[in-house]
């Protein structure tokens, strides 16, 4: 009788310990871990700079892709004429650069005659003519 109720309490409480451990990891992963990288869409870029020319309706815009790097930022800069033509590029800003986009001295964009130069620390500069020749 006693190993009969022993085995009948080891069997309760297991059940009990592994419901309890299901929706502690159910909620886990609904709590946006790594089930969102495997189940969600990517989440949009964010905007990190923007520079729009006086006169005319050209813009350059600077995002942060969404990446797995942990200390690496993916960015795309935009430049857009008339909200017609785009222009992009993309590329790597590694954490030992500690570039801020807030910061004319590390980000700037300087603009002659409509045509923008996109500077960034540690990075050649960038016009619509290299752009043109990368694609």
């Amino acid at each position: 009788m006693g190993k009969y109720l022993l085995k009948k309490l080891v069997i309760t409480e297991t059940l009990m310990i592994g419901i309890v451990s299901l929706f502690i990891v159910m909620n886990y992963f609904s709590n946006n871990t790594i089930w969102d990288l495997i189940i969600h869409d990517e989440p949009e870029d964010v905007l990190l700079y923007e520079n729009r020319d006086a006169t005319s309706k050209a813009k350059v815009q600077i995002y942060e892709k969404w990446s797995l790097s942990l200390f690496d930022r993916h960015i795309r800069v935009d430049i857009t004429f008339n909200n017609l033509e785009t222009y992009s590029y993309s590329t790597v800003c590694y954490a030992s650069e500690n570039l801020d986009f807030n910061n004319t001295q590390d980000v700037n964009v300087k603009w002659k005659r409509y045509i923008p130069s996109i500077y960034m620390r540690n990075h050649p500069t960038m016009t619509i003519r290299s752009i043109i020749q990368k694609e």
